[in-house]
């Protein structure tokens, strides 16, 4: 057993985070390489006791040791030094495939995401006499969404979103007072960027969406009309998501965001011929995301390249020749 506590002890934080991030079979995979090395070092402490009775039953030998006493010791040491040397240059290895195997998940993720906020919706519109209403005031409403997120190693990433949200605006117009409610049902898909020098990271994305309204009304002084069954407003509307934020990690697959998303409608949703409408407006969101982590193996170990040479040194020793390679 005592090889498991070198290498826990060797190991110790490395090991606590492998069981954090809950990599069983990576632990399993360090164990076994130390294990590999420990059956190695029982060898030298071995031959270590072997000079002597070579020593004793063999003239020879023992002339040599006579003659040059240093020679076998210097011999065994170089030996537990090459041995040192190789565990040391193999545990390096091991360790740095660890930590890139657990640190992977925070620069190559894929996330799944959910944010609500407050939305501020309007309108820019334009009459038939080619005048900009600037009166107008924004509906300040809930909106919410699910999403998906692929970061790459690059810092660039991904991310797709269903969500609801409502538009339109408000008017004050020769003494009443006109308010236009709006239910959409949206879907985006986007691109952005996000800085991971540090532990808070900004990132901007921009995001094609398209848009289904589910229901909509205008309602003047105590009047109220079903704007989407008589055919005022289509009933589509794309655009772009235009969105600055910063994130922050709570846990290796827990992080909190905040958002801010810029609306701008490119479809005019006005269906009478000379007059043009189209949606305005932003959200400020705070949202959670959860890491979808992939098991990922570390490659192959591969046997140090003077593992051979050990091997037929120790043999020699013990009075066994090998041809080396």
């Amino acid at each position: 057993m005592d090889f498991i506590k070198t290498s826990l002890s060797l190991h110790q934080g490395l090991v606590q985070r492998v069981f954090r991030t809950k990599h069983i079979f990576l632990f399993v995979i360090m164990l076994l390489v130390n294990f590999s090395f420990a059956q190695t070092e029982i060898i030298s402490d071995s031959t270590k006791a072997k000079p002597d009775s070579i020593a004793t039953n063999t003239p020879a030998v023992e002339t040599k040791i006579k003659s040059s006493p240093d020679s076998i010791k210097n011999d065994s040491n170089s030996a537990e030094n090459i041995l040192y040397s190789e565990h040391k240059k193999v545990s390096k290895r091991v360790d740095t495939v660890f930590f890139l195997e657990i640190a992977k998940p925070a620069l190559t993720e894929s996330s799944a995401t959910f944010d609500a906020g407050q939305n501020f919706s309007t309108f820019k519109f334009t009459d038939s006499q080619g005048n900009k209403e600037k009166d107008f005031s924004a509906n300040i409403t809930g909106c919410f969404s699910l999403g998906y997120q692929y970061v790459k190693k690059s810092g660039l990433f991904i991310r797709s979103n269903v969500g609801m949200r409502k538009g339109g605006a408000s008017l004050t117009f020769d003494g009443l007072d006109i308010n236009w409610t709006i239910q959409y049902a949206d879907v985006n898909v986007g691109i952005g960027y996000i800085s991971n020098k540090w532990r808070l990271k900004p990132y901007f994305s921009a995001s094609p969406y398209f848009a289904y309204m589910l229901k909509a009304n205008e309602t003047i002084g105590t009047s109220n009309v079903d704007i989407k069954k008589d055919k005022s407003f289509k009933t589509t509307d794309f655009g772009i998501f235009i969105s600055p934020g910063l994130r922050i990690a709570l846990t290796n697959s827990v992080a909190f965001y905040a958002e801010y998303k810029y609306i701008l409608g490119l479809q005019n949703i006005e269906t009478a011929a000379d007059q043009k409408a189209f949606n305005r407006g932003f959200s400020v969101n705070l949202g959670i995301s959860f890491t979808i982590e992939k098991l990922r193996l570390p490659p192959p170990t591969v046997l140090p390249k003077n593992g051979r040479k050990v091997k037929n040194f120790m043999k020699n020793k013990e009075g066994k020749t090998e041809p080396a390679n």
